[in-house]
């Protein structure tokens, strides 16, 4: 009687990497990476040497801009009735909460916020207690790195 003795062999995984820079944000397979190639917001990346796929790196101008070229949405200092009726509801109506970054990458190349209200208005306040009105009072929540 005939015994199988192999293991299954997994797919090989690549890096993605940042737009610049060689900060390694996440790993796929070349499966995984069809689609966001298709979209444009992969691209691959080859060892200048030997020629092998090393993997891969986020594509496009607007993905390397900083967070001062970003659309602003603006909110006021308190939190409005409306956005405790969205905190309310949390997470479950939110489009884009458990979102990949490629996937928020591509949603800003649409032209589409990377986040939803529902984000935002969470995130606001979570950080409620942190944060005053005074000018700066922000960095208290998201010191600058």
């Amino acid at each position: 009687m005939a015994t199988l003795t192999g293991k299954r062999s997994r797919p090989k995984s690549y890096s993605v990497l940042a737009a610049t820079g060689s900060k390694v944000i996440d790993r796929t397979t070349l499966e995984g990476a069809r689609e966001y190639e298709q979209r444009g917001i992969w691209r691959r990346e080859y060892d200048t040497q030997t020629g092998e796929l090393r993997g891969f790196r986020v594509d496009g101008a607007d993905v390397t801009r900083v967070d001062l070229d970003l659309p602003h949405m603006q909110t006021t200092v308190a939190i409005s009735r409306t956005e405790m009726e969205v905190n309310a509801f949390g997470m479950r109506s939110s489009h884009t909460f458990r979102m990949t970054e490629p996937e928020r990458l591509q949603q800003a190349k649409n032209g589409l916020p990377p986040e939803d209200m529902v984000e935002r208005t969470i995130a606001k306040i979570r950080v409620y207690k942190l944060v005053g009105a005074a000018r700066g009072d922000i960095l208290k929540a998201w010191p600058r790195r």
